[in-house]
C-alpha cells in the first residue's frame, strides 16, 4: 500500500501575511475608491496591529478624501510606533489641516518638524551605513515634505480662519519669508529638480503674491514652454491640476502665448470642462491679437456645457460676465440642455496657425 506525503498545512501566520500581501496589492490595482478602500478594510481586519496595512490604509483614506477616518488611524500608528515611517506625521498634518482648517495649523507645523527630523535622521543614517533604505528614496520623501509644508502654509498661514488667502496680505508677512526658507532647503536636496513643477508653482506663487510679478514670470515661462504638447507624452508631464494652475498662473502674468497653449493641451485629458473653455476664452479675449470669435466659440461652449449640468458651477458668475463682453447669449446654455450630447463635438475652436500663439 502506498502512503502519500501529507501535504504540510499552512499556519494561520503565514496564511493570513499571504492574504494581507494579496489585499494590499488589489487595493494598489483597484479602479475605483470603493474597491480600494474594501480591500484596505478587509487588510485591516486581518491584521489591526501591522503598521504597513493602518499607515497603507491612511494614506488612501486621505487620498480619497476620507481625512477623519485618516487621522484615526494615523494617530493608531504613531502610538504603535512613533519613531517609524516618518511620512505619516507629514499626512497627519494634512489630515489635521483639512479637518479643523487654520485653528490646526500649530499642531500641523509640528508635525511637519516631526517628520523633518526623522527623515534627516534616516539620511544620515544611510550616508553613515547603518541604514538600508536608498538615499534617493529619502531624498524625493524629503523634499514632497517641504512641498506639502509649503502649500499648507500658503492655505492656512494667514491667520483667516478658513482655506482662503485673505484680500490683503502683506509682502513682508511672515509666512512668506517660511515658505522662502523651505523652497530653498528643497532646492539645496542632492539631484533636486531645479524645474520641478511643484518648486516652480510653488515660487512663482509667492512671487506674485510678494508684488514680484517679472520674477514669477521669469521662472514659469522657460520652464513650462518645455512642457510637452503632444498627447503621446502625457504620462511624463506634471499631473493636470498642477498644468491648470500653472495656466491659470500664466494668464495672470499675461504670459497669454504659453496660456493658451496649455489649456488647448488640456482639453486633451477633458473636453468638457467647462472651467477650462472659461479661461481659454479669458486668454484669448486679453490677448487681443487674435480674432475675437476664438473668445466667442470657447465661452459658447463653456455655457453649452454648463447647460447640461444640474449644479451651480464655481465659476458661473465669471463666465456670465465674460459672455456679456464678448456679446454670447446666455440662451446658449439652455440650447445645449434640448441638444443631444453628441452634437457637442461639432463646436470646436476654429483652426489656428501656431504663429497666433507665439
Amino acid at each position: 500500500m502506498t502512503h502519500r506525503r501529507p501535504k504540510p498545512r499552512r499556519t494561520p501566520a503565514k496564511k493570513k501575511a499571504h492574504t494581507i500581501a494579496q489585499l494590499l496589492q488589489h487595493a494598489d490595482a483597484a479602479n475605483t475608491k470603493e474597491e480600494a478602500i474594501s480591500f484596505m478594510s478587509q487588510a485591516y481586519r486581518y491584521a489591526p496591529t501591522n503598521l504597513q496595512v493602518i499607515d497603507t490604509f491612511a494614506e488612501y483614506l486621505l487620498e480619497y478624501g476620507e481625512s477623519e477616518q485618516a487621522q484615526q488611524m494615523l494617530e493608531q500608528s504613531i502610538q504603535l510606533a512613533p519613531d517609524q515611517n516618518a511620512v505619516k506625521y507629514s499626512n497627519l498634518a494634512e489630515c489635521l489641516l483639512q479637518n479643523f482648517g487654520s485653528s490646526a495649523l500649530e499642531d500641523a507645523l509640528a508635525n511637519y518638524r516631526k517628520a523633518e527630523e526623522m527623515l534627516q535622521l534616516e539620511i544620515q543614517a544611510t550616508t553613515a551605513g547603518t541604514d538600508a533604505r536608498p538615499l534617493s528614496a529619502l531624498y524625493t520623501e524629503l523634499f514632497s515634505l517641504y512641498m506639502a509644508w509649503v502649500e499648507s502654509l500658503l492655505t492656512h498661514g494667514f491667520g483667516d480662519g478658513d482655506e482662503h488667502m485673505p484680500a490683503s496680505v502683506q509682502p513682508d508677512h511672515a509666512v512668506f519669508g517660511e515658505c522662502e526658507r523651505l523652497l530653498s532647503l528643497a532646492r539645496g536636496i542632492p539631484h533636486a529638480n531645479p524645474e520641478s513643477p511643484d518648486l516652480l508653482m510653488r515660487h512663482a506663487t509667492i512671487a506674485v503674491l510678494r508684488g514680484r510679478p517679472d520674477e514669477a514670470a521669469a521662472a514659469l515661462r522657460g520652464p513650462v514652454s518645455r512642457w510637452s504638447t503632444d498627447t503621446q507624452d502625457i504620462e511624463a508631464l506634471p499631473s493636470p491640476g498642477l498644468q491648470f494652475q500653472a495656466a491659470r498662473l500664466l494668464l495672470q502674468l499675461d504670459c497669454y502665448d504659453l496660456a493658451i497653449a496649455r489649456l488647448r493641451f488640456l482639453l486633451n485629458y477633458d473636453k468638457k470642462d467647462a472651467a477650462l473653455w472659461y479661461y481659454l476664452a479669458l486668454a484669448h479675449h486679453r490677448a487681443g491679437d487674435g480674432p475675437e470669435a476664438d473668445a466667442a466659440s470657447c465661452i459658447t461652449r463653456c455655457l453649452r456645457i454648463l447647460g447640461r449640468s444640474s449644479e451651480v458651477h464655481p465659476l458661473e458668475n465669471e463666465i456670465a460676465d465674460l459672455a456679456g463682453v464678448l456679446h454670447v447669449p446666455l440662451e446658449v446654455a439652455t440650447q445645449g440642455r434640448e441638444e443631444p450630447e453628441e452634437e457637442e463635438e461639432d463646436l470646436d475652436l476654429e483652426d489656428e496657425d501656431e504663429d497666433d500663439e507665439d
